[in-house]
């Protein structure tokens, strides 16, 4: 006889409104720009608010305006790209996180054993571009002689991740992982897209419908969430190594104060077109264009919130940041003091899950040099005498002991370690290994001359 259980549980879903916003506040300006000219191709209803267009064109009138043309002509505009200036003079130790060190850092924070570390890592190490792992999970597996089981596993791990999708074999894997993070409960949407993408793809939704025995509602809906979601996961991870790099953020002392602007020099100003907004008005009796016009107008909405929604939720965590490290903005010596995520959510009343996406990837220009946001986080160290430093500091003064240590016979991460708690840091041989990775200096005997 089966036995009945009851279990209460939480869960937080996310309508597609917010996924679009999540997506969006972690663009960095280079990716942003992107995606806003990608929209324009996408969505008619958007356009670039040109305040210096000459006066001299006569804007088209309701009765010359062709919608069957709209339609098949919205993905045939093309846009030119401004050339941006160059910031590289002021470029102060930036150091970009890289999609490996991100996703191995939540991997540790997730307490994944030393195997599940070793076959992610080697997961991660065949990414393409776009995050996607394009060899099979066996490969991998009789490389180091796991269990391919053991390999899909940490796979999925992966994927489950912030951005979630990381480690797909295609864009249809993405996209399933994503819903799978955000509607997991939404099993319709899950079915459509893993038994028709191919028909989802071609925007066969009769078709879908007819196959699924569900709404025409219902394939719509799936519509508007994957619409908003990123087929591409490793999308913010791409500009980390570029020749240029351009700050989100400027940070200026004016008036006694820390200024924050959002730097967007080259971000065009978008709007809903006046005309998409008057075929409301004029088709009102065509009820299939009607709905058309809604959505692309509704997406467009949305999307402007997002950009709108993105600035300023920079803005206060960039705000906060300075009001936590100002040893750092106040001092010459530019010290960092122990600072988290978590620190910064409370704060400003956010998701951790946010102020992650916020910070990874993006550059903040101060008048003695550019960082990486990301790079004002770090954990607390304790010291012998009770005192909590950041593990920043801790870092340099690893380097120091290697770079003066005998080359001919290097120091392992024991002996690093030792030499550390010595000099008062409490520090166990674990978090020496993780430093020394993240400074990118190999092990003892790869440096040994």
């Amino acid at each position: 006889m089966s036995k009945i259980e009851q279990k209460l549980h939480q869960s937080h879903q996310l309508n597609p409104r917010q996924i679009l916003e999540a997506n969006i506040v972690q663009l960095s300006i280079i990716n942003l720009e992107k995606r806003i000219f990608q929209e324009l191709e996408k969505n008619p209803a958007l356009e670039i608010d040109d305040d210096n267009e000459s006066s001299d064109i006569e804007p088209e009138s309701e009765e010359d305006f062709d919608f069957e043309e709209m339609i098949s002509n919205s993905e045939q505009r093309e846009y030119s790209f401004s050339i941006k200036p160059d910031f590289t003079d002021n470029i102060q130790d930036v150091e970009s996180v890289s999609l490996i060190e991100d996703i191995m850092s939540q991997m540790d924070e997730v307490s994944s054993s030393e195997d599940e570390m070793k076959v992610a890592k080697h997961i991660l190490g065949n990414l393409d571009e776009n995050g996607f792992l394009p060899i099979e999970p066996i490969l991998i597996a009789d490389r180091l002689g796991y269990k391919e089981s053991f390999v899909t596993d940490v796979k999925k791990k992966i994927q489950s991740l912030d951005p979630p999708g990381i480690g797909s074999s295609s864009i249809k894997e993405s996209i399933i992982s994503q819903l799978q993070k955000h509607y997991n409960e939404d099993y319709i949407s899950l079915d459509i897209i893993e038994n028709c993408f191919e028909l989802f793809s071609k925007h066969k939704y009769e078709l879908i419908a007819k196959k699924m025995k569900c709404s025409r509602e219902q394939v719509f809906k799936t519509v508007e969430i994957v619409s908003v979601l990123n087929p591409y996961p490793a999308i913010n991870y791409s500009s980390s190594i570029a020749d240029h790099i351009i700050p989100d953020i400027i940070i200026e002392y004016i008036d006694n104060r820390w200024d924050v602007q959002i730097n967007e020099p080259n971000i065009p100003i978008i709007r809903i077109s006046n005309q998409y907004i008057s075929m409301l008005n004029k088709y009102k009796k065509d009820e299939n264009i009607r709905t058309f016009v809604k959505q692309k107008i509704n997406r467009a909405e949305w999307f402007i919130h997002a950009i709108n929604q993105r600035n300023r939720t920079i803005e206060k965590v960039v705000e906060s940041i300075i009001k936590h490290q100002k040893l750092y903005f106040e001092s010459d010596k530019r010290i960092l003091s122990p600072m988290i995520l978590k620190d910064i959510a409370e704060d400003i009343n956010m998701d951790i899950s946010t102020i992650s996406r916020v910070s990874n990837g993006k550059y903040v220009q101060m008048p003695w040099g550019i960082k990486e946001l990301k790079s004002f986080f770090s954990e607390g160290i304790q010291m012998k005498n009770g005192e909590s430093i950041s593990s920043t500091i801790v870092k340099s003064e690893l380097k120091e002991i290697l770079d003066n240590e005998n080359k001919k016979n290097p120091l392992n991460d024991e002996s690093i370690t030792k030499k550390l708690n010595n000099k008062g840091y409490l520090i166990a041989r674990r978090t020496v290994s993780k430093y020394r990775e993240s400074l990118r200096i190999p092990v003892s005997r790869l440096r040994k001359i």
